[in-house]
């Protein structure tokens, strides 16, 4: 009998069209597009590039608009040197001495740890204009540290970030948590070139997110079938059940991908051929308020709110 697809890598494949990732794929380009127009433009005047932000709340889906960017527009290459596009995703506590080798190591350097900082950071100019590169993207920015009077290596290591894009002419996308925001906010020239793109919560009762929700929850549970994970399309509309998994994810979509992809795996071990609402509210329990998501699960108050209405119902008819 052949295997059942892996879950966590089939989740990761699945695209499902929304109205910020779009937003943000077409921030991202006017970066691209005005940067070409600069390399091409032969006036004495050194072009300043602009930067996009998209800080949210872990698991909100900044890394799947970047990776669809990457797939969308650069057919899947991470090669420098090809795409003229570096996608780097910080680790660590980005010093300036950690932060150069990364930069170094995305624009393909092939020793991005020799030399001091200052012959880094030559290297990395270097890079930049050779290619020349159109874009640099980073993720996981709240790696950064805070920029403060007190901290002349944060200073420094923000001081190198906002020089691609004010000095080099090379435009930025930062990706990050809200903490991020706080540390590349701590730099006002870097906020006064930012284009930012908002991943603020969906709304049940706005019209306008509503359909967003309706359609990706829709589309959710039928990619669970077209992806081969169960056999059954699983209905995340029906009844309150659509109610409640905005409620737990608090609107974001990525986070609602996050709680099924807890649910496949909790349905796929009892043998089910969908996922379905219990699924849903053990989910919950297990991943969704352990992880700070919300306090109180909306699928277990929605089931006993109905238990007990049953149960009134059956006293009055008896």
């Amino acid at each position: 009998m052949k295997p059942l697809p892996d879950i966590s890598n089939e989740f990761r494949q699945m695209r499902i069209p929304l109205p910020k990732v779009d937003e943000a794929h077409r921030a991202i380009n006017r970066l691209v597009d005005s940067r070409l127009a600069a390399l091409n433009d032969n006036r004495p005047t050194r072009a300043e590039a602009g930067c996009v932000t998209i800080f949210a709340p872990s698991h909100a889906g900044k890394t799947t608009i970047m990776s669809w960017y990457v797939e969308k527009f650069l057919g899947g290459n991470y090669n420098v040197k090809e795409t003229k596009v570096a996608v780097i995703t910080l680790n660590g506590e980005s010093s300036q001495s950690a932060f150069l080798p990364q930069v170094l190591k995305g624009l393909g350097d092939p020793l991005p740890f020799l030399g001091k900082p200052p012959q880094m950071l030559d290297r990395l100019h270097g890079l930049i204009a050779k290619h020349p590169i159109h874009l640099i993207m980073f993720d996981e920015s709240n790696n950064l540290r805070m920029r403060n009077a007190n901290d002349k290596d944060a200073t420094r290591t923000h001081n190198t970030l906002r020089g691609f894009a004010k000095h080099n002419g090379c435009p930025i996308v930062v990706l990050g948590t809200n903490e991020a925001k706080a540390r590349i906010g701590s730099d006002g020239q870097i906020c006064s070139i930012d284009f930012p793109v908002l991943l603020t919560p969906l709304q049940l009762n706005n019209p306008k997110d509503a359909a967003v929700l309706v359609r990706y929850c829709s589309e959710l549970g039928i990619k669970l079938k077209e992806h081969g994970l169960f056999e059954r399309r699983s209905n995340f509309v029906v009844g309150n059940t659509l109610a409640c998994l905005v409620e737990t994810a608090g609107g974001l979509p990525g986070r609602i991908s996050r709680v099924v992809e807890r649910a496949a795996y909790l349905a796929r071990d009892e043998g089910a051929n969908c996922v379905d609402v219990r699924h849903l509210e053990a989910a919950t329990d297990l991943y969704a308020i352990p992880h700070g998501f919300v306090t109180l699960n909306p699928f277990t108050r929605d089931r006993e709110a109905r238990e007990r209405a049953k149960t009134k119902r059956a006293r009055r008819s008896a």
